[in-house]
């Protein structure tokens, strides 16, 4: 894949679009958009097989912009990423389908969840204009999920309202995850 990032950023240098100076920032660009394409693509077919859409949808809008700015647990290789990731959400999908608990405890149990994203993204010291932003954005998006959620709770079955709260359990065990493994190399 390393051919086709060199291969996309020489094209955009060749049309005086970028200086070369700015190479590694393009290819990491180019890796990062095609790795994400391929990710979607992938949850969009297991979506499709499995009569899903409406779930997917529910789980790229809570996901992608918590994620964003929360962040979590990366693994090095995207040949290990990919189908983890698919896994996971082919695994929100059936537990989806199967959980059964009232509704008023899943959401409750949501807002629980979102309220951890919160509490365990407040970090010391950091104060730069650029994490000061993130924080807001953050915030802004747990509180647009706070909306989604009682959206969700009024208006759609439980196999959404399910999607809603795994997705949100996800982001969480993704932080721990990864905070414990920023914690180990210290």
């Amino acid at each position: 894949m390393k051919r086709v990032f060199a291969f996309l950023t020489d094209y955009l240098i060749k049309k005086g679009l970028v200086q070369e100076e700015d190479r590694p920032i393009y290819e990491y660009g180019f890796q990062i958009l095609i790795e994400i394409f391929l990710w979607v693509l992938c949850c969009t077919i297991i979506a499709a097989l499995t009569c899903s859409l409406i779930e997917l949808c529910i789980f790229f809008i809570i996901f992608f912009p918590i994620r964003s700015y929360a962040g979590g647990f990366h693994f090095r290789k995207f040949s290990v990423c990919l189908p983890f990731s698919c896994t996971t959400f082919l695994i929100i999908i059936y537990l989806s389908r199967i959980i059964i608990m009232p509704r008023g405890l899943q959401l409750c149990n949501s807002f629980f969840l979102l309220g951890l994203i919160f509490i365990g993204n407040i970090k010391e010291n950091e104060n730069s204009d650029l994490e000061i932003y993130c924080k807001k954005r953050l915030r802004l998006y747990l509180m647009l999920n706070i909306g989604i959620g009682v959206v969700l709770f009024e208006f759609c079955e439980q196999q959404v309202l399910n999607v809603y709260m795994e997705t949100l359990l996800l982001i969480v065990i993704s932080s721990v995850l990864q905070n414990r493994k920023s914690f180990l190399k210290d």
